[in-house]
């Protein structure tokens, strides 16, 4: 694809999620904080990052077309950073996001993020998927991350990250930065682990999520599978009987050769 058909799709892509971003200003810290959020049911329901709007009195919500009502938290889900905030108007619907498409990005595709940065106001930046499935790069975020180098600042968290079709991959959740600003490393909730804890956050509930209960490492040349160096004291693992040193050659009807093998697995599995 040419340069100038690209940028086409780029526009394109943009103006088709651009509706479902808003902005969001939140009171009741030492200064005001500004973030984003994407609007996931058009009865005004707007996922965002637990971080940004955590202990706030009050929060604002103003749409792209520059409307502002009041919003309240109705979910919290800690081990992904998400919170889901209720925009407070009555009878009013809003464009909601496309959720999706996560699972077919490849590393160096294009990316859009849609976001607040500095709360300037909704602004798009352009970038490439830099990595996936990223883990232990943000604390206590269990969830795999998307990795993108599209500039992410201050007030671009809960912003959405959007492929060329115009579908919200991932939910902005946080920078690698020395300085404060934007360094090319920013992070995104991918768009399936927004679906997975939206039942549980639309009723108010938590989020549960798979949990084995061991540390592993790849087994011995010729030996195959995983092998188990710490069974955690009380998990599924050690209710079940396993033991360090146990080898794990499977999870259901996946092999398991690599340490990532185990996290993908039970990444998509029910708890």
């Amino acid at each position: 694809m040419d340069e100038r058909a690209e940028s086409g799709r780029s526009a394109a892509a943009v103006a088709r999620a651009l509706p479902s971003v808003v902005a969001l200003r939140v009171f009741g810290r030492e200064k005001d904080a500004f973030g984003a959020g994407v609007v996931v049911r058009d009865d005004g329901l707007v996922l965002t990052a637990l971080h940004v709007v955590e202990g706030a009195s009050a929060i604002a919500v103003t749409t792209s077309g520059g409307e502002e009502f009041p919003g309240k938290i109705v979910g919290r889900d800690r081990g992904a950073d998400l919170a889901l905030v209720r925009i407070l108007a009555p009878d009013r619907t809003f464009p909601r996001a496309r959720l999706g498409g996560d699972d077919d990005l490849a590393v160096g595709e294009t990316v859009l993020a849609i976001s607040n940065p500095f709360g300037i106001g909704i602004s798009a930046t352009r970038g490439v998927v830099s990595a996936r499935e990223r883990r232990n790069v943000v604390t206590d975020n269990v969830a795999p991350l998307l990795q993108t180098d599209a500039a992410i600042n201050p007030g671009s968290s809960g912003g959405a990250l959007v492929d060329l079709d115009g579908n919200v991959v991932g939910l902005i959740t946080a920078i690698l930065t020395r300085t404060g600003g934007h360094q090319g490393v920013g992070f995104a909730v991918p768009s399936r682990e927004l679906e997975r804890a939206l039942p549980a956050l639309i009723e108010g509930k938590p989020v549960h999520r798979p949990w084995l209960g061991v540390r592993v490492a790849p087994a011995a040349d010729g030996e195959g599978g995983l092998r188990v160096t710490t069974v955690v004291a009380g998990g599924p693992a050690a209710r079940a009987g396993l033991l360090a040193g146990d080898r794990l050659l499977s999870l259901g009807r996946a092999g398991l050769a690599t340490v990532e093998d185990l996290r993908r697995v039970l990444g998509e599995s029910a708890p």
